[in-house]
């Protein structure tokens, strides 16, 4: 389709295409991906060309047998603007922009089609095709987009006709409401602007905020008196048939207003006060900020007033829109204040009276109603008490804290930089709002009402017990994940909150405290849902109760800092009692739902911190988790009972809580049976998440588990990780934790018990067929492993089947290269010869993939493979390294960097190809000399390059194993000397040698400390079972040619060995050749 020559034909065929119009209806995808295709071809061969045609398709007349694509035009038009409308200073010549005059023709096609034509009556003149534009809703709204789009990339140094057109058309003469199409135009060009302001007043550069200050200090006051108040007018006259498209409008109007206050509302007001006093507003927007939260005064009242008296089914949708309305003309005051605190305070008590009164109501009479109604109100209230900028102490005030810094001598007023933006900040209007807050609208009598407001909406309503007794699960983790914005109970904790941690917090913390000091209503609650009293009021007193326990839990850390209610004496002398009733339950009773239960259980995860009392907690858990013979712990109950454990388990405040619960099997069991009773991941994933953590506390009180309970603690675990399928298969990384903890309590004399269990659970996580799946568990899984092999006493042979796994995770990529080599070490620590013959291939390719091909970094990791290897095995390793060509490129590399070639490895690389090289040469001297004739033979490295590489290296050793590499280095030379093949080649450079082993010797009361990475980040530390690592390492070590070399008997020899090649006279004339100051100190610790 793209080799087509472009026209109007081939373009509407290929958008009809991709819309599934007409006969391209059954198009297959690769029609349509070869339709996307040409269109993306055409705009890049002549943008200008396409461009214009698109607006062809858009406004073509109709036709009675074609249907037209013009959805798809508009899209089309759409994606090429974010393309080829500017570059966006990526300056890239190749890319073919539209030029000025078809942009031009973009915008008035654009604004041709959301006024109808009546921008420019010459591109849409046909009245069908104006009542079909008007009727297809969808394609106005991409309009609209597309227009927001271009307004968003214009603005505001082009398209300057944009605004003042849509406004002109969005407030235009008001038709009459049975006029469709000029009340349909309103509606599009008032969507239209709706969709601009969304978008340019996200901007941020100043010169876009200046504009749209620019446009409110112009347009609010009409958009606010000529389009909302004529709305809201009309609203008290309209038919029933009209209604909807009234309250349409406002909501849009309301939008507009909405965005142009939250950019320039303190711009507005600063601009105001400077024509006078600080509250004396003689400008117009000022005046249009007054009318605008005037008006809001009134119509949110009247509103209400029509959602109370528009009750009927037949009226459905116009409730809808009105709740919208009073949605939008709510966010309008929250977000505003929020934005502009100062700004907004000369409206403060007005809304705050407003609110709060409506709330009050809703106490007094006990109204149950929506929470669109509820939310914005609370929040405003929450909002203002905890806002900063109205703080009466002045250090606390952001306000009063930012002028300071910006204020200059003698001046009343600053500009300064706040969390707030570029604002002017006057101490005198500071002052007025924090007195509007807290002297003329929190009064001392108010403050309790608060409070009472707060615990009425935090109470469980008659809804929210339905959904619990349906479905206790799902209750506890909305609950837990209800946010204030959505949630009324949420929003009421937040008010709370906000109380509490204000100037009044005495005052709440002692009407709480009062309150709870009743343990005799407290015990009635508690007897009645236990069954013990059956009161048919009871169930209000434990919704109440559970919103004072609420409250009381929110504020806890509040409660021990501002209040003299001792906690400890409450608990012990009450609080107990009340959960000792909870759980003395009668054998038949009529099921009740367990609320202060889960309340009081939460209330205790609260105080964990601060509690005394753990073996009373381990008690109610155990009965909670473990006891089945009472079905009163749902689920709900028992996830919260998780939640206190897991409060205690992650930090223990009392390290001996674990020998408080007494079968610590029994509850992990119980643990796993809740897990699979849940449906939810969440609820599934807190369960499992916990059993690590509370093995933990094993480890901290210093006790180990015996193999019996170590299986009992993990049989269930092959089940779980099957069943962890779809939507659950993240909780196998809690499986594999559960097993690393129990991995180390057991120790080395039970891990052995578990190899049944744990290593096909591994092996199934590196599986490269699960990959896909078990991807996010192999970090973990190779910690699990590695902990393994470092508790084994002996090798074990089951262990052989996921040796390869080391292998083939490396041939996906090299992420994982640090835990496998020490993996890979550990194997050649504890294996045997027999280990190490029947899987030497897969070792070979494991060091194939690795050497040269890792970093610097990555080649220490490497390092530890290769000097356990040569150790374990001095002379099998060095055959392996030999005849599969591993040891020819570590020479090649060597070569590469004597050369200084370009890519080559860097020195500490090279210390560790020629530590290799040394071991290799002290065992199998004759084939490593072999292997250097072949290298000398090509040209390719001569044996004197490599012993100036080793020379040149000698002191450029500066790690802990430094003294272990210059043995073994040195030894190396004295092993070159007894060589055939030595000739004078080595001789010439005797000077060197004897320093080397001078050096040595002076060396010799520094420990050979084994080679070691270090780490060089935090991220890099994996201490599991470390010491049971060093210990096995330093074992190693013991058995090491350079542990258990003389190297003085070495020099002796050598140096005998050396005379009876060279002859007497010779290597007298050589010694004699060497500096003083290395034979003379060197001949002298030869003699001791």
């Amino acid at each position: 389709m793209a080799d087509q020559v472009f026209n109007l034909k081939v373009l509407i065929n290929a958008l009809c295409c991709i819309s599934g119009i007409s006969c391209y209806q059954n198009n297959a995808p690769t029609k349509i991906k070869e339709a996307e295709s040409a269109l993306l071809t055409w705009e890049n061969l002549n943008p200008t060309a396409y461009a214009i045609n698109l607006i062809k398709v858009t406004i073509a007349p109709l036709d009675p047998y074609v249907q037209i694509p013009r959805m798809a035009a508009i899209l089309a038009l759409k994606a090429m603007v974010g393309r080829k409308w500017k570059d966006r200073g990526r300056a890239n010549k190749n890319i073919m922009l539209l030029d000025d005059n078809t942009k031009g023709q973009i915008r008035n096609m654009l604004l041709s089609i959301i006024t109808i034509g009546a921008f420019n009556g010459s591109l849409i003149a046909d009245q069908d095709l104006s009542i079909s534009l008007i009727r297809d809703k969808a394609l106005m709204k991409t309009v609209a987009s597309l227009i927001s789009k271009i307004a968003r990339l214009d603005l505001p140094l082009q398209f300057q006709e944009l605004v003042p057109t849509l406004v002109g058309f969005s407030l235009g003469s008001n038709p009459p409401l049975d006029n469709w199409v000029a009340v349909e135009t309103r509606l599009n060009t008032a969507n239209a602007l709706e969709a601009v302001f969304a978008e340019i007043c996200t901007k941020r550069l100043l010169v876009d905020k200046k504009y749209i200050i620019s446009v409110a200090q112009t347009y609010l006051s009409d958009l606010m008196e000529k389009g909302l108040g004529y709305s809201m007018e009309q609203l008290k006259i309209a038919e029933s048939g009209s209604l909807t498209v009234v309250i349409e409008y406002a909501t849009i109007l309301a939008k507009i207003v909405h965005h142009l206050l939250l950019v320039s509302l303190s711009s507005l007001v600063d601009g105001a006060r400077k024509g006078g006093s600080v509250y004396d507003l003689q400008e117009t927007p000022a005046k249009a900020i007054d009318k605008v939260f005037g008006l809001l005064l009134s119509y949110i009242p009247l509103l209400r007033g029509h959602l109370v008296s528009k009750t009927t089914t037949d009226v459905n949708c116009i409730n809808e829109g009105l709740k919208d309305l009073l949605k939008e003309f709510y966010e309008l005051v929250v977000t505003t204040q929020k934005a502009h605190p100062i700004a907004f305070a000369r409206f403060l008590c007005p809304f705050l009276e407003l609110f709060y009164d409506d709330l009050e109501v809703m106490v007094s009479n006990n109204y149950q109603t929506e929470s669109y109604l509820i939310i914005p109100q609370m929040t405003l209230l929450a909002n203002v008490i905890s806002c900063s900028y109205y703080t009466p102490e002045k250090s606390a005030n952001e306000a009063v804290e930012t002028f300071r810094s910006e204020i200059k001598t003698g001046h009343i007023e600053s500009r300064a930089i706040s969390s707030k933006g570029d604002v002017s900040i006057n101490i005198s209007a500071v002052e007025s709002a924090v007195n509007s807050v807290w002297n003329d609208f929190l009064s001392l009598e108010r403050i309790p009402n608060l409070v009472e407001i707060s615990l009425f909406f935090m109470t469980l309503k008659e809804s929210h017990l339905a959904e619990w007794a349906e479905n206790p699960e799902m209750f506890y983790i909305d609950r837990k994940n209800a946010v204030p914005e959505d949630d009324i109970i949420s929003c009421a904790q937040n008010l709370y909150l906000s109380l509490v941690e204000s100037k009044c917090v005495i005052t709440v913390v002692e009407k709480i405290g009062a309150i709870l000091l009743d343990t005799d209503a407290q015990l009635a609650a508690a007897q009645f849902e236990a069954g013990i009293n059956t009161d048919s009021d009871a169930l209000r007193s434990v919704v109440y109760w559970d919103a004072i326990y609420t409250s009381f839990g929110l504020s806890f850390n509040t409660f021990q800092q501002h209040s003299n209610f001792n906690f400890h004496q409450w608990f012990e002398s009450s609080f107990i009692l009340i959960i000792k009733a909870l759980l003395e339950i009668p054998k038949q009773i009529p099921k009740r739902l367990p609320i202060l239960r889960y309340r009081s259980l939460w209330l205790i995860g609260c105080s964990t911190s601060h509690q005394k009392n753990f073996h009373f907690i381990a008690a109610i858990l155990n009965t909670i988790l473990v006891d089945s013979s009472s079905d009163q712990n749902d689920i709900a109950v028992k996830l919260v009972a998780i939640e206190i454990l897991h409060a205690i388990v992650y930090d223990p405040p009392d390290e001996n809580f674990i020998t408080y619960i007494h079968a610590p099997n029994t509850l992990i069991s119980s643990i796993y049976n809740l897990a699979s009773n849940c449906d939810e991941y969440l609820s599934k994933d807190a369960c499992l998440e916990v059993v690590p953590l509370l093995l933990g506390c094993f480890t901290i009180s210093g006790i180990k588990i015996d193999g019996e309970t170590a299986t009992a603690i993990t049989s269930p675990l092959s089940q779980i990780w099957d069943n962890s399928v779809d939507e659950n298969l993240l909780l196998r990384r809690s499986v594999i934790s559960i097993l690393s903890s129990v991995t180390v309590l057991v120790g080395k004399s039970h891990v052995f018990e578990l190899h049944p269990i744990v290593l096909p659970l591994i092996n199934h996580a590196l599986d490269p067929k699960t990959q896909d799946l078990n991807s996010f568990l192999i970090e973990d899984a190779l910690d699990l492993w590695l902990i393994l092999l470092r508790l084994q006493q002996s090798y074990d042979t089951n262990f052989n089947v996921i040796f390869v796994r080391i292998q083939q995770l490396l041939v996906q990529d090299l992420e994982h290269v640090r835990k496998l080599m020490k993996i890979t070490e550990s194997y050649i620590l504890i294996g045997s010869k027999d280990f190490f013959m029947d899987h030497s291939d897969i070792l070979v390719n494991i060091l194939r993939d690795l050497i040269g091909n890792v970093s610097p970094r990555g080649a220490l990791y490497v390092n530890l493979v290769l000097e356990s290897l040569l150790r374990k095995f001095p002379v099998e390793g060095a055959l392996l390294l030999l005849d599969s060509g591993l040891a020819a490129s570590m020479i090649q590399s060597c070569a590469s960097n004597h050369r200084n070639e370009k890519g080559c490895e860097p020195g500490r690389v090279i210390n560790i190809y020629l530590t290799v090289v040394s071991r290799i040469q002290l065992v199998l001297p004759g084939k490593f000399e072999a292997l250097m004739l072949q290298y000398e033979k090509n040209n390719l490295f001569s044996f004197d390059q490599l012993i100036e590489l080793y020379f040149n290296q000698f002191e450029n050793i500066n790690d802990n194993s430094a003294p272990l590499r210059q043995k073994l280095w040195a030894m190396c030379f004295l092993s070159f000397l007894q060589s055939s093949n030595c000739d004078m080649k080595l001789l010439k450079s005797m000077n060197s040698v004897l320093a080397c082993c001078l050096s040595v010797f002076r060396n010799e009361e520094k420990s050979l400390t084994p080679f070691s990475v270090g780490y060089d980040s935090e991220e890099e530390s994996f201490d599991a079972q470390q010491t049971l690592y060093e210990t096995l390492i330093n074992t190693e070590s013991m058995k090491d040619i350079a542990f258990t070399t003389s190297f003085r008997q070495v020099c002796l020899e050598s140096m005998r060995n050396l005379q009876n090649c060279i002859g007497l006279d010779a290597y007298t004339k050589l010694i004699q050749s060497v500096d003083p100051g290395i034979i003379e100190p060197l001949e002298f610790l030869l003699k001791e």
